[in-house]
């Protein structure tokens, strides 16, 4: 659901990448969308979201609750692990036109207000406004509004509630003999880059 990372190892330290024109970065992985016991949906235990993150060789992690900042104050930079891990708290709102992350909030704002008037108020407290799941239940419904800076292009919960509702169909097929049964399963955030390409953005 992020920049996640594909090859764990616990031991990963983050590395200097060097670009063609000569600028230099540092490659940092990390998930964006994660859920803690102060959503309705989940029962993820500090201990639990900082022993998944070292396993899956992440530097940061985003504890971002429906509605609410209530995991706050476990936000800082974990020391006592196999490497550091910053673990930031935002949040995600459920709107109207779907549901949105903010990565960097200075406060909760009220949810159920216009969506563009929430977008307003994260862009002018330096948030930073993330569409989640995009295609999921609910879906993102315009992308016309001001204030955007990005969306999510995989999400393995919605991967599994999605995986889920198929399954019988699924089986049905590989019996039947039909290879787009398995072939389903292959490079999985392509719906998601081609909205992340096209022109709705």
């Amino acid at each position: 659901c992020s920049t996640a990372a594909l090859h764990p190892d616990s031991r990963r330290v983050p590395r200097r990448v060097k670009l063609s024109d000569g600028r230099e970065f540092l490659e940092l992985r990390g998930q964006i969308h994660i859920h803690s016991r102060h959503s309705h949906d989940s029962s993820g235990r500090l201990s639990d979201i900082l022993a998944a993150g070292y396993e899956t060789g992440c530097d940061y992690l985003f504890i971002t609750d429906h509605n609410n900042l209530g995991a706050r104050a476990w936000q800082r930079r974990f020391d006592d692990g196999p490497r550091p891990i910053e673990l930031l708290v935002g949040i995600e709102y459920s709107t109207r036109l779907g549901h949105l992350l903010d990565l960097f909030p200075v406060q909760r704002f009220e949810p159920k207000q216009a969506p563009q008037d929430l977008l307003d108020l994260i862009t002018h407290f330096g948030g930073l406004a993330i569409v989640a799941h995009p295609l999921d239940r609910p879906p993102w419904r315009d992308w016309r509004v001001g204030g955007l800076r990005g969306m999510e292009v995989h999400n393995v919960a919605s991967d599994v509630a999605e995986e889920g509702s198929r399954l019988i169909g699924r089986f049905l097929r590989v019996f039947l003999g039909r290879s787009d049964a398995v072939l389903a399963n292959v490079n999985r955030p392509r719906r998601g880059l081609e909205l992340h390409t096209s022109e709705q953005l």
